[in-house]
This record gives C-alpha cells, sequence and structure tokens, in this order.
C-alpha cells in the first residue's frame, strides 16, 4: 500500500473514489486512514455515538436520522447507520456494519450487509449487496 501511495501521490481511496471529499456537506463517513478504506466500519461505527446527528433511535448500535423513511418488516442488525433522507424499501435486511449514507436507497426485499452505500446509491429490489462501498449516486440494476 505504501508503494501504492508513493508512486501515485494520492492515497489509495482517493484513487479507488475520487469524488470524496471529505469537507463535504453530506453526512459522509470519516476515514482515520485513507490508505486503508476497509477500516472505515470499524473506525466510523464505532465512533458513532461520539458524533451529534439528530436520530429516533438508537438500540442495539442502530442510529436512524429522522427524516430516513423506514418501511414495514425490515430488518436492522447493529451496528448500522441510516442518514438523513435515506429509504429503505418494505422487507429490506441491514445485516450488522451497513452505512447507508444520506438520499441512499435501499429497495424492497434487498439485504445489505457490511458495506456502504454512499449518498444518492440505489440497491432497488431484491439486491444483495455484501462487503462493498457502493460510490455517489451509483445504481445496482
Amino acid at each position: 500500500m505504501r508503494y501504492f501511495h508513493l508512486l501515485h501521490g494520492m492515497t489509495l481511496l482517493d484513487f479507488l473514489f475520487p469524488g470524496i471529499k471529505q469537507n463535504s456537506t453530506k453526512q459522509l463517513p470519516k476515514w482515520s486512514n485513507r490508505d486503508e478504506p476497509w477500516r472505515i466500519l470499524h473506525d466510523e461505527l464505532s465512533g458513532l455515538k461520539a458524533q451529534i446527528i439528530e436520530i429516533i433511535g438508537s438500540e442495539d448500535g442502530c442510529f436512524i436520522h429522522s427524516s430516513a423513511k423506514i418501511g414495514d418488516f425490515v430488518t436492522i442488525e447493529g451496528p448500522s447507520f441510516i442518514g438523513p433522507e435515506a429509504v429503505i424499501g418494505h422487507g429490506a435486511f441491514l445485516r450488522g456494519g451497513s452505512w447507508i449514507s444520506e438520499g441512499a436507497s435501499v429497495g424492497h426485499a434487498s439485504e445489505i450487509k457490511n458495506s456502504i452505500l454512499l449518498p444518492g446509491s440505489k440497491a432497488p429490489h431484491f439486491n444483495y449487496v455484501g462487503d462493498s462501498i457502493l460510490g455517489f449516486d451509483v445504481n445496482i440494476g
């Protein structure tokens, strides 16, 4: 990883997701080490309680913003984060380690495991997203 950083003059995270800016106004996870983007789930979710955000519930490490829309019969395991204006469809299953950013959408009967959906990304109905990071405004078909 260090070789990559020195050769290209940028971190692995910046190379993989050039649109990610830490000073964005959207609720984005913060990476403590931009050369190891896979550490986001541990770093961010373990420190989430310290953040001041408007939430409607915190049960078993599940943080849900008050403007998020949660459908019927949704299962959410902690630790998970659902950001502002996120939409979780009917019967969706969010396993532990799910980070659903601002305006992201998890469709009907979709399953998310240990993954991050960046702002505006969509995993419409009947999708499985595991151990992944979906970029800004990505739509999985």
